[in-house]
């Protein structure tokens, strides 16, 4: 014999407990070496037959599950309110932090020469920020020349692997965020 809550008593693989009054609930939970795995809540109901017709104990039932749901949601809510307010309170204290992230490296190319070690040094800065590419004196460019170098630059760049910040990229994200 097995006592179960203490109301009933387990005799082979018969159940045999006292007639049950209101909803008395029932845990079982699933534990592997002491973690709790699963909980598992149950009502005990009385039978519709007893006291109540079929109807009145659907009802009855229903009204306890929602009861029950009721709880768990308010319960929640209020758990939520009370981590969202301690994220606002968290979220003002890391406004606070001086933020020291190197956002991006304005990395300076010399004019007409792509050279494999600048290519090696953008390929390792763009795995930690931006990189932004700008050209040493190139306000000694005409148009022309200056249209050219870039496209070197560019296609050096990629068949290498590198990737610069797109500025106009971000930018254009910029002004849709502020257009909605």
């Amino acid at each position: 014999m097995t006592k179960i809550d203490g109301e009933c008593q387990l005799y082979g693989e018969k159940v045999i407990r006292k007639e049950t009054d209101g909803f008395p609930e029932l845990s079982i939970a699933s534990c592997h070496k002491g973690v709790k795995r699963f909980v598992v809540n149950m009502i005990d109901t009385p039978g519709y037959g007893q006291k109540e017709d079929a109807a009145a104990w659907r009802s009855a039932l229903r009204g306890e599950i929602e009861r029950r749901m009721i709880l768990r949601h308010e319960t929640e809510s209020e758990v939520e309110t009370r981590l969202f307010g301690e994220h606002q309170r968290l979220q003002r204290e890391l406004k606070k932090i001086r933020d020291e992230r190197v956002h991006v490296v304005l990395y300076f190319f010399d004019g007409h020469h792509c050279k494999q070690q600048d290519l090696e040094a953008c390929i390792e800065l763009q795995e930690l920020t931006n990189v932004m590419p700008i050209l040493a004196k190139g306000d000694q460019f005409v148009q022309l020349e200056m249209s050219e170098v870039k496209k070197t630059l560019i296609r050096n760049a990629n068949a290498h692997g590198v990737q610069f910040f797109d500025v106009r990229g971000a930018l254009g994200d910029m002004e849709d965020k502020h257009l909605k």
